[in-house]
């Protein structure tokens, strides 16, 4: 039985190193880490690092293994959110919103042969969504009142 509970919890483990994987290689690849929070990670690393010590102080096996693994995910989702962090997409001081193009978000619409993957009514309303809040500021707007 014991040797049941301890393969279980290796396969949790497992699983949820696992799921850290494709983060770090997505930021890795594009180089932009803007879409990760900083909070998110310092408070990840913070509560496996502790969940080591656990692990450590109560000699449990998986516990210790993949939170250690854990642990040095978060170190480098931590040193990759520092290196490209601003990214390509900066946000617009005077609107709010990020000026990357629409084009570039709505890529994952397309094929790679450059043909919609989707209806041509959704690609023109996007568009002119992302547009839209891309050029309307708070200055230019009227007053509510």
């Amino acid at each position: 039985m014991v040797a049941l509970v301890e393969a279980l919890g290796l396969a949790a483990g497992f699983l949820v190193s696992l799921g850290l994987v494709p983060q770090i290689l997505r930021i890795w690849r594009l180089r932009d880490a803007q879409e990760i929070s900083l909070p998110f990670n310092l408070l990840s690393l913070g509560g496996t690092a502790l969940w080591l010590m656990y692990g450590l102080v109560q000699g449990l096996i998986s516990v210790i293994l993949w939170n250690g693994v854990n642990c040095v995910l978060y170190l480098i989702l931590l040193s990759v959110k520092l290196k490209y962090g601003m990214g390509r997409g900066r946000l617009s001081h005077s609107t709010g919103f990020n000026t990357q193009s629409y084009d570039d978000r709505l890529s994952f619409l397309t094929t790679k042969k450059g043909e919609e993957a989707a209806p041509a009514y959704l690609l023109s309303s996007t568009r002119y969504c992302f547009t839209l809040a891309a050029t309307s500021t708070s200055a230019e707007s009227p007053p509510l009142s």
